[in-house]
């Protein structure tokens, strides 16, 4: 699931990605310059960090969750030889 969201941030930002080149291609003068340098690289800088926050958390509830799915299956086999046990002690 979080895997999907973060892809889909991703393609989100590629595409602002490519409207900004569009913009920076005609927008040519000195607030176009520190309007790239200031906001869109410190907004970049961001990003990255979230993304890989975000990858790092997913892979460690991924890893939770695969972690619990074994002690759920480990839980029904042990209440299965329980129930076999007390049927035939």
């Amino acid at each position: 699931m979080f895997f999907r969201q973060i892809s889909d941030f991703e393609e989100n930002f590629k595409f602002l990605d490519r409207l900004n080149a569009i913009v920076f291609n005609v927008w040519k003068d000195n607030n176009a310059e520190a309007f790239k340098t200031q906001s869109m690289e410190l907004l970049e800088m961001f990003y990255r960090n979230y993304i890989d926050e975000m990858r790092q958390k997913s892979n460690r509830m991924k890893t939770l969750e695969q972690e619990i799915n074994e002690l759920l299956d480990e839980l029904r086999q042990i209440g299965q030889e329980t129930q076999l046990l007390a049927v035939e002690p």
